[in-house]
Parts: structure tokens; sequence; C-alpha cells
């Protein structure tokens, strides 16, 4: 049997020193913490020899060693409508948009977004002894 490679990619701090923390993903997803400026840096990297195919710009308070969190701060941060993709290359053939290269989506907390839900530690305990219950 054929051992998978692990997914490379370049250091992304390389590219910009505003990055706090990065995790590479299967299928070429990049994540990435920026310090500040999260359009800005993704504005740089989407430009960048990364190679991989996106990079998302998440807030700090997502924990990317934790799947459940990274899932949710992408997906529940994640607006198309205000602009929040960047190509690495955007041109126009007459009247018709065409993207090319890395595509970088901020999926960062944004002014307006309510504030993340946080579970009572108590219920979490209790729904976590009584899980293989809820499953009969």
């Amino acid at each position: 049997m054929d051992k998978k490679e692990p997914p490379r990619a370049a250091d992304p701090s390389r590219f910009d020193s505003r990055i706090q923390n990065h995790r590479l993903l299967d299928g070429g997803f990049l994540l990435v913490v920026p310090r500040e400026n999260p359009r800005e840096v993704l504005q740089n990297l989407v430009r960048s020899p990364l190679g991989v195919r996106f990079v998302v710009a998440v807030s700090p308070d997502v924990q990317l060693d934790d799947d459940e969190q990274v899932q949710w701060g992408v997906f529940t941060r994640f607006d198309p409508a205000p602009a929040t993709c960047f190509f690495g290359e955007q041109t126009f053939v007459g009247a018709r948009p065409v993207y090319r290269g890395i595509v970088g989506i901020d999926a960062t907390w944004k002014a307006g977004y309510p504030a993340p839900l946080e579970m009572d530690p108590a219920i979490v305990r209790k729904v976590d002894q009584r899980w293989a219950e809820y499953w009969k």
C-alpha cells in the first residue's frame, strides 16, 4: 500500500509577517490567522507561490488544531456579498470576468456579526457524559 504524501505548501509567513498562525488542510486549503488587515494579507498571499488552491483567513479566536472550530470559523464567517474573495489574477475577456490562481477567502469576524455562542461548561460535560445514550 502506498503511503499518501502529506500536503505541502510554502510557509505563508515568508510572504507576509502579519500571519500569527497557519494550518494546511488536505486538498490545498491553507488557513491563516492574520494579526491585522486580513484583506491586505490575503491580497499578498494570493499572488505568492504558496503551492495551494485556497487561502482562508480566520479570526484569532478560531483554534486551528480543532476541526470543529475550523469548520465553524470558516463557514459562519464567510460572506461572499461584501467582496470577501480574492484571486491571484482577475482579468476581463470582453465583459466576462476571468479568475485564475489562488482563491483567497476572508472568513474573519466582521462588525455586525453576532458574538460567538459559548456553551455552559456544565452542559458540555453532561452531553459528553451521556453522548453514547443519545444514539441508541
